[in-house]
């Protein structure tokens, strides 16, 4: 069950999606639904199927920080539990309904939000063509030599230190509302992994803190899921575009990711 989408694209050179999609050198079997239903009758709560194992992940339906490193798996189609009481579906009703994509001065589009957002809200995908290494190293070449702008993201996955799953994104050309998102340096949204009904991870964008009204929503490029950086925030210039956040601790240049240089990611 996925809620409808509202936005839509401020140029019709861009397709629009709700949710990813598979794209070249995605595995197809990603998308199979595998996930097992539960049999709550009334509210899912700590004895849900997807609760057990990691705990409830809504807590009066924000995101809860406690289990902010811990599988997010919400109830789907198979599960017995009825959606408008189930407090495990967040991701699937779709984005927050009160956002706006405004022309900023010095950074193009920007997503900004209309209604002030509690800690921990969800906003929306980040949504657009799941693709493999060699597809996204081809992409990203041909931004830098034509100088355009790169929406291609890596969501890495870890168990403690181990690296468990890389799932690539990109929103360049086939994307949501979410591709409208600018980066900062001291940021007010993260990046979480959220399986519903498949393998392959919603990339669930919450707010990592309280919004005020009218203020631009930002994650950090270089460290969207808030844990620890594993992209290169330094590194050589060559590549690097200015970055314009302005915030007090601006680190003066986007992130940029080497993986992105490489084939063999």
């Amino acid at each position: 069950m996925y809620a409808e989408d509202p936005y839509e694209h401020i140029s019709d050179n861009l397709l629009y999606t709700s949710t990813n999609i598979p794209g070249p050198g995605a595995r197809s079997d990603d998308f199979d639904e595998w996930l097992d239903g539960c049999d709550c009758t009334t509210d899912c709560s700590v004895i849900c199927n997807h609760s057990v194992a990691s705990g409830s992940s809504y807590d009066c339906g924000v995101l809860s920080f406690e289990r902010l490193n811990r599988p997010v798996f919400e109830c789907n189609a198979n599960c017995a539990c009825e959606p408008s009481r189930c407090s495990n579906r967040k991701v699937q009703f779709g984005p927050n309904p009160n956002l706006k994509i405004v022309k900023t001065q010095r950074k193009g589009y920007g997503l900004f939000t209309l209604t002030n957002l509690m800690k921990g809200e969800f906003v929306c995908e980040y949504a657009g063509e799941i693709i493999g290494p060699s597809t996204a190293h081809a992409r990203f070449s041909q931004q830098l030599k034509k100088n355009l702008p790169n929406y291609i993201l890596i969501l890495r996955e870890f168990s403690g230190k181990d690296l468990k799953r890389k799932t690539i994104v990109d929103p360049t050309v086939i994307g949501n509302v979410g591709r409208y998102i600018n980066h900062s340096c001291e940021p007010n949204l993260l990046i979480v992994p959220v399986r519903i009904a498949s393998a392959s991870p919603h990339l669930a964008i919450f707010t990592s803190k309280a919004v005020e009204k009218d203020e631009e929503l930002c994650f950090d490029y270089g460290n969207p899921g808030g844990g620890v950086t594993h992209g290169d925030n330094v590194g050589n210039l060559q590549n690097r575009s200015e970055c314009h956040c302005e915030s007090k601790v601006c680190k003066k240049y986007l992130p940029f990711d080497p993986e992105m240089m490489t084939e063999d990611q």
